[in-house]
């Protein structure tokens, strides 16, 4: 009986049975920079400290997947 129930939960997303996936994006460990180049002379470089996000990914249909992102533009 585990055996058919691990096939069949390994054989769901062929069937088309898998459901969106989410993620969250972890801040201890992303980073977001940003680099201007000025008079094409030098490059300003910097970073922001604070920002959060989370990405959902549709198996059945892309179109329908998406992503979130909020950067504070003040840290």
């Amino acid at each position: 009986m585990k055996r058919i129930l691990a096939l069949l939960l390994a054989i769901a997303p062929a069937l088309g049975l898998a459901e969106a996936t989410a993620w969250n994006l972890d801040p201890a460990h992303a980073h977001t920079s940003f680099a201007i180049r000025h008079l094409v002379i030098s490059t300003v470089r910097g970073d922001f400290a604070k920002l959060s996000g989370a990405a959902q990914f549709d198996d059945k249909d892309v179109t329908k997947s998406s992503v979130e992102t909020t950067i504070d533009v003040a840290s």
